[in-house]
């Protein structure tokens, strides 16, 4: 109760120099985005306010209008 654990909550069991280390799926998520926050790139802010998908799929929609348009 007091680490935050639930009844039949899924952990995540870890040996590290030479203790065993449980964690909360919430936890390790959280600690995952924090490692990849850290060491990932920070990609430059969207002009277009749209994330890169929906700015491929608006791309991909304006080409086949200019190919539909021939």
């Amino acid at each position: 109760e007091q680490l935050g654990f639930k009844p039949k909550s899924p952990i995540h069991v870890e040996i590290k120099n030479g203790s065993l280390i449980l964690t909360s799926r919430a936890q390790r998520l959280a600690n995952m985005r924090q490692f990849f926050a850290e060491h990932l790139p920070k990609s430059p802010p969207n002009p277009s306010g749209l994330d890169s998908v929906d700015e491929f799929i608006a791309e991909r929609r304006a080409e086949a209008t200019r190919e539909d348009a021939k």
